[in-house]
């Protein structure tokens, strides 16, 4: 016979078992982020939403079982880092079939006015923000997220990749 106490009020009651979600937001590179904010969604709805730290690090606690869940990152902070005007030139040589991009991050990287093509207009965009005319960038967030187990149908238009993780 075996007799199972919890004398310290440990163990949940009547078995409300909960879930949890953790993840890590990594730069291409596999160098952590911060300062990302993290949504947890439910059925379209914010349910709470909490941002990384050094690590890059996240987690959702407490979670009902049996629901369908979406992680949504963001970060719209700092537009000018890591951009310079050798981004400018990679582009015009993309353009100018001299030198194509070929990874599909960059590629999702260089399409700043989001219309899913790499044209002289992003060259644009890019210039405006370096010389200071404008300070972001108009129809995307300076950083953008795609799942890392997504796998790119075809690695030169990546524009259809998720940027949620269900």
């Amino acid at each position: 016979t075996l007799v199972v106490q919890d004398p310290q009020g440990v163990c949940p009651n009547g078995g409300s078992l909960k879930g949890k979600i953790t993840g890590e937001i990594k730069t291409e590179t596999g160098k952590a982020t911060t300062s990302v904010d993290v949504d947890l969604m439910n059925n379209g709805q914010l349910k709470t939403e909490m941002s990384t730290v050094n690590d890059g690090k996240y987690a959702f606690y407490s979670l009902d079982l049996g629901l369908n869940y979406e992680i949504k990152p963001s970060r719209n902070d700092d537009p000018l880092n890591g951009v310079t005007t050798a981004d400018i030139v990679k582009i015009q040589k993309h353009i100018l079939g001299q030198e194509a991009i070929t990874n599909p991050y960059l590629l999702i990287a260089a399409d700043v006015n989001a219309t899913g093509t790499i044209t002289a207009a992003d060259m644009s965009e890019i210039r405006k923000l370096i010389l200071g005319v404008t300070s972001e960038f108009k129809a995307v967030q300076s950083w953008t997220f795609v799942p890392m187990s997504y796998v790119f149908a075809n690695p030169s238009t990546p524009w259809s990749a998720p940027r949620t993780s269900n």
